[in-house]
């Protein structure tokens, strides 16, 4: 039992409810869940088990003909934006009341403890994951990065993670290389810009924050925007939180964490906030990489909190019209209060205007649209 599921074992995810009132719901969760262990470099079942207790019935999918949903990344948790979702395969029915045997107990029995029946899905590396499985890889073979990306290397044709991953295909590695200049050192724990937040400073903020969620109205939801978190230092402590309010958009219990909203400009932190918040928070900016693939620094054009782009939204080429993040959703809320929970990283002037990238002046927080956009001025809200 790990990383939110109620049972990965021998092969099947297992996802147990008192009752299921939508099995295509319910299935959904699952293939969320699937998805965040390809995300962690964590062996992907390849059944997928819905367990209704009140009914004593069990629906078995098998995760093949979901490859492409699990393959995917999903910004918000995996309770969360189920309704929409249809199932294109009927499941096994097992009827677990029957303790004959022969019957449906045995063959769940079959399913969960015969070594026969142990098998994966193997999943795409990209860029979201290949960190988590190249750290997988060096810790448990002792080799190195040439050994994951050499012409023969584990990524193009996988041994130890063999009937794990899928072989990588692409003609060379820019999809991911700045992620992966970063596992020189194989890092098994990243911390970026820990340094900025040591732990007495977060101390203090998760005062403020409390008293700032005191002062949110009776009745209002709210959220906590973080656009700089980084790793998710800030963040990290939340979880023990717990909510009592009313108007939140959760009815179960829960803690502050469910109402933070995280971003990042730079790519790797955004994995590393992916990997580790993504089932807590309420959203993580961006959500994919589709509407600005990394710059050559290896940072997001959907991250830059001081873009044209963030502020106002990506824009269409075609007709263009622009796509609000999801912070606008919660702006355009009269009934939910913004928290603005963030530490801004530090602006080394001398050092960053003067940095060169290809004879290129190098990202600096002067020239940005938003402190250069005529449409901010002195006095504006």
């Amino acid at each position: 039992m790990s990383d939110s599921t109620d049972g990965v074992w021998n092969g099947n995810l297992l996802e147990f409810k008192t009752a299921i009132n939508s099995v295509n719901a319910t299935l959904f969760q699952a293939i969320k869940y699937a998805s965040k262990l390809r995300l962690r470099g964590k062996d992907v079942p390849a059944r997928l088990v819905l367990v209704d207790l009140s009914k004593k019935r069990a629906y078995v999918f098998d995760a093949e003909p979901y490859r492409a949903q699990i393959n995917t990344v999903y910004s918000t948790s995996a309770s969360r934006d189920l309704a929409t979702f249809t199932r294109h395969t009927e499941p096994e029915v097992i009827d677990l009341a029957d303790g004959a045997i022969g019957g449906g107990s045995d063959r769940m029995r079959s399913l969960l403890r015969d070594p026969a029946q142990r098998a994966h899905l193997p999943v795409d590396v990209d860029a979201n994951c290949v960190v988590p499985w190249a750290e997988r890889y060096y810790r448990e073979t002792g080799k190195s990065k040439a050994d994951f990306l050499g012409a023969a290397g584990e990524l193009r044709d996988p041994v130890h993670l063999a009937g794990l991953v899928n072989p990588y295909t692409g003609p060379d590695y820019a999809a991911f290389q700045y992620i992966l200049d970063r596992l020189n050192d194989k890092m098994k724990k990243i911390e970026l810009g820990a340094l900025y937040t040591p732990a007495p400073y977060v101390r203090k903020s998760h005062e403020l924050l409390r008293e700032a969620i005191a002062r949110v109205p009776d009745g209002n939801d709210y959220v906590i925007i973080d656009r700089c978190a980084g790793t998710g230092n800030l963040e990290r402590g939340l979880d023990e939180i717990d909510c009592h309010r009313d108007g939140c958009e959760d009815s179960e219990p829960h803690t502050v964490m469910a109402h933070v909203i995280v971003n990042t400009f730079e790519q790797f932190e955004y994995l590393e906030l992916l990997r580790e918040f993504e089932d807590q928070v309420r959203a993580v900016i961006p959500p994919s990489y589709a509407e600005g693939d990394p710059h050559e620094s290896g940072t997001l054009l959907n991250g830059d909190a001081l873009s044209e782009r963030f502020v106002l939204g990506a824009k269409d080429p075609a007709t263009s019209e622009r796509t609000p993040n999801i912070i606008q959703r919660y702006l355009d809320n009269e009934h939910c209060t913004i928290i603005l929970f963030e530490n801004p990283p530090y602006a080394e002037v001398a050092g960053i205007e003067a940095q060169k990238v290809k004879d290129r002046d190098s990202f600096g927080w002067k020239s940005s649209w938003l402190t250069s956009s005529p449409r901010l001025k002195p006095g504006d809200s």
